[in-house]
C-alpha cells in the first residue's frame, strides 16, 4: 500500500497518530473527537463510530491494514471497559478476521487479540468461546516461544483454572478429562520451573561482567509508577491505564537480545508495531518476572546494593511518552539499559498513560498535583539516596510535561542548588515551544548538562501541534534555542528506531539514529565541541548543534566513544592501547587497518 508517496511494510504505534491525520478518512477534529469521547467515556459516541469502522476496510480509507487494526481493537477495548461488551466483541472478532488473513490463523501476532477477545467472552458469559480463544492463544505461543518459554507459565495456570470449571472440569462417565484440558494439566506439569539458560548474565546490578558472547541479557528495570494493578496474574497486563493515588514501587525483569540493532525494539503481538517473524529470545524483548517492593525504602535499599555491586554506579530515570503502556515502558528502558551498556541500575517512572491511539487528550491531564509531588519526590531520592555517582534524566515527548513540573518543584525551595543531576534529557518534548523556552533555563541548574532532541520532521509532534494549535518544542523550524540547554538538531538523519521500513518520523532518534551521539552524552559527558558528529549552526539567539552532518570519520568517533568507555574513561591508558595495536598492523602489513585505528587515536585526544 503506498500513502502520500511512502511504501509502508511495517508499522510503528508513533506513526499511528500522525497517519490518522493525514489519511483521507481521518484528520485531528476526528482524533479529537475519539480522544474526547473515550475522556468521558461518551459510550453512545464511541459505539456510533464503532460501526462506521465496521462498515468500512482499511483500503477504501487509505489506512494500512495494521494501523485498522490497532485502531478497532483501541475501540473495542474502550467499550469493554465501559460495559458494551457485545460491540467490543465484534471489533475484536473484526480484527482477528483481518489478521488470519494478513499473517495465518498460527502467528504469533494473534496472540494479543486472542487474549482480549477471550476476555471479552468471559464477560459475556460464553465460557466456552473464551476457554478456546484462551486455548488457542496457548498454543499460537508454545508453536513460536517452545515449551520451556518462562512466559508460558502464567499463561498455563490462567488455562489450568479455567479448564476445572464447568463444563471442562466435569469428568465423563469414563472418567477421561476433556482433551483440552488434559494436555494444559500436562504441559503446566512438565514445565521446568527450575530451568536456567546458561547464556545469561546480569545486567542493571553490574555484579557479572560479560564474559562470553551472550545472546541476549537479563536486565533488572526499577520502576515507580502510578498505575493501578489490574488483577490479572499476566507480567504483560499487570499494570493498567487506571491512575493510582500513591506510587507503586518494584522490579522488572526483562530478557533483552544483545545482537540486535542498536534502539531497536522487537517483540512479538502488537505494541503500536508490527513485527512478522515469530518471536525468538536472541532477536525480541521479553518481560520474565515483576515484583513489587512493600515499601519505598525497600525499593531504595535494594537499588542502592544493586548500585554498590556495581562498578561505574551509574543509573539512569527514563519517563516516557504518550501511548505507551507498563509493558512497554519496560521494554524500552532495558532496551536502553543494554544499548547504553549501563553499569549500575535502570529505572523507569511509568504515568498512567492509556497505551491507546484514542488517549491523547486524556494522557495529557493524567498527574494530578499530589501525583507530582510524588514524582518530585521520587525523582529526589534517586537522586540523592540510590548511592549512584552518576545520574541521568531521560525524559521522552509527553513525559516531558511531567518531568517539567517535577523539576520545577524541586528546583523552587532553593533556585541556587548544586547540581543533583549530570544530565537531563529531553526527547523530543511534547511541550508548547514558548512554554518550554519559558521554563527549562529555569531548571537547568539542577543538572550538570541539559540538552534538546529535536527533529524538524517529528510526525507525532506535527500532530500534536495540529491538535493544540501550538508548535511543540521537539519539533520547529529552526530548532528551539534556550540557553543553557544546547539543542540538537536531528531533522538531516531522522530515520526513526529501525524496526520497520518507513522509520518513525523523528520520534525516536535519541535513542535510534542518534544513539551514537546520545552516549556520548551519557557516556563522556563531551561538550558539542568535542562530538565531531556534530556540525555548529549558528541561530540569531544562539547555537543549534546539527546531528547527520559529521566533522569527521563517524565510523571512527563512533569506535572511539566505545573504545574510551570500555577502558573506564582512562583516555591516556586507551591511547597507548591503540598505539600498540597501531603498531601491531603495521608490523603485519595492514596499513588500511593501522590508518583506520589512527584516526580513532586522533578523535579519543580530543576527549
Amino acid at each position: 500500500m503506498v500513502l502520500k508517496g511512502v511504501s509502508l511494510r511495517v508499522m510503528s504505534w508513533s506513526l499511528a497518530l500522525c497517519l490518522l491525520a493525514t489519511s483521507t478518512w481521518a484528520s485531528p477534529d476526528l482524533i479529537r473527537k475519539l480522544g474526547e469521547a473515550s475522556a468521558a467515556g461518551d459510550v453512545p459516541a464511541l459505539t456510533s463510530l464503532a460501526d462506521d469502522i465496521m462498515a468500512t476496510n482499511a483500503a477504501s480509507l487509505e489506512l494500512p491494514l495494521e494501523l485498522f487494526e490497532d485502531l478497532k481493537s483501541d475501540l473495542a477495548e474502550k467499550l469493554s471497559a465501559e460495559g458494551n461488551q457485545d460491540k467490543a466483541a465484534e471489533l475484536l472478532e473484526s480484527v482477528l478476521r483481518d489478521q488470519e488473513e494478513r499473517v495465518g490463523p498460527n502467528a504469533f501476532e494473534l496472540v494479543d487479540t486472542l487474549d482480549k477477545l477471550a476476555a471479552v467472552e468471559r464477560l459475556r458469559g460464553n465460557t466456552e468461546r473464551a476457554n478456546a480463544l484462551e486455548f488457542r492463544a496457548f498454543e499460537n505461543s508454545r508453536r513460536s516461544l517452545g515449551d520451556g518459554h518462562p512466559t508460558l507459565k502464567p499463561r498455563l495456570e490462567a488455562l489450568a483454572d479455567h479448564y476445572r470449571q464447568p463444563p471442562h472440569g466435569v469428568v465423563e462417565e469414563s472418567g477421561e478429562i476433556p482433551e483440552e484440558r488434559a494436555e494444559v494439566e500436562e504441559a503446566l506439569g512438565e514445565f521446568e520451573t527450575d530451568k536456567e539458560d546458561d547464556t545469561l548474565v546480569t545486567l542493571g546490578g553490574g555484579s557479572e561482567p560479560r564474559a562470553r558472547d551472550t545472546t541476549h541479557e537479563v536486565v533488572t528495570v526499577y520502576y515507580g509508577t502510578h498505575r493501578k494493578r489490574t488483577g490479572s496474574n499476566n507480567i504483560n497486563s499487570f499494570y493498567g491505564a487506571a491512575r493510582s493515588r500513591t506510587m507503586e514501587y518494584g522490579t522488572v525483569t526483562v530478557s533483552v537480545p544483545t545482537r540486535g540493532e542498536l534502539g531497536t525494539i522487537r517483540r512479538p503481538g502488537i505494541w503500536r508495531q508490527v513485527v512478522r517473524i515469530d518471536p525468538d529470545v536472541t532477536k525480541h524483548v521479553f518481560l520474565e518476572k515483576i515484583d513489587v517492593a512493600t515499601t519505598r525504602a525497600r525499593f531504595l535499599r535494594s537499588l542502592r546494593r544493586d548500585i554498590a555491586d556495581s562498578e561505574l554506579k551509574e543509573m539512569f530515570v527514563f519517563v516516557h511518552g504518550f501511548n505507551v503502556t507498563f509493558r512497554g515502558a519496560v521494554e524500552r528502558t532495558a532496551k536502553l539499559a543494554v544499548d547504553l551498556e549501563l553499569d549500575g541500575a535502570p529505572v523507569l517512572y511509568s504515568w498512567p498513560s492509556n497505551g491507546s491511539l484514542l488517549g491523547y487528550i486524556s494522557d495529557g491531564e493524567e498527574l494530578t498535583a499530589p501525583l507530582k509531588k510524588q514524582l518530585k519526590d521520587f525523582l529526589f531520592d534517586l537522586a540523592i539516596r540510590s548511592g549512584a555517582e552518576r545520574v541521568h534524566i531521560i525524559a521522552h515527548s509527553m513525559g516531558n510535561r511531567y518531568l517539567m513540573d517535577a523539576l520545577e518543584a524541586i528546583s523552587a525551595p532553593d533556585p541556587n542548588r548544586e547540581p543533583i543531576f549530570d544530565e537531563i534529557i529531553y526527547a523530543s518534548p511534547d511541550l508548547d515551544a514558548e512554554d518550554f523556552a519559558a521554563r527549562a533555563p529555569g531548571v537547568a541548574h539542577l543538572a550538570d548538562r541539559s540538552t534538546l532532541y529535536a527533529s524538524g520532521v517529528d510526525k507525532a509532534l506535527f500532530v500534536s501541534g495540529l491538535l493544540s494549535n501550538y508548535a511543540r518544542a521537539g519539533n520547529i523550524k529552526p530548532p528551539l534555542v534556550a540557553k543553557p540547554l544546547e539543542t540538537v538538531d536531528t531533522t538531516k538523519s531522522t530515520g526513526g528506531l529501525r524496526i520497520m521500513d518507513l522509520g518513525d518520523g523523528g520520534h525516536n532518534d535519541f535513542a535510534g539514529t542518534a544513539l551514537q551521539d546520545f552516549r556520548s552524552i551519557i557516556w563522556l559527558s563531551l561538550d558539542p565541541q568535542k562530538r565531531c558528529i556534530l556540525s555548529e549552526q549558528p541561530q540569531p539567539d544562539g547555537v543549534v548543534w546539527v546531528f547527520g552532518t559529521a566533522r569527521c570519520d563517524a565510523k571512527a568517533y563512533e569506535r572511539a566513544v566505545v573504545y574510551a568507555r570500555r577502558k573506564k574513561y582512562d583516555f591516556d591508558a586507551a591511547i597507548a592501547d591503540l598505539n600498540e595495536a597501531i603498531a601491531t598492523l603495521r608490523s603485519s602489513g595492514d596499513d588500511q587497518g593501522a590508518a583506520d585505528l589512527e584516526k580513532v587515536k586522533a578523535i579519543v585526544a580530543t576527549f
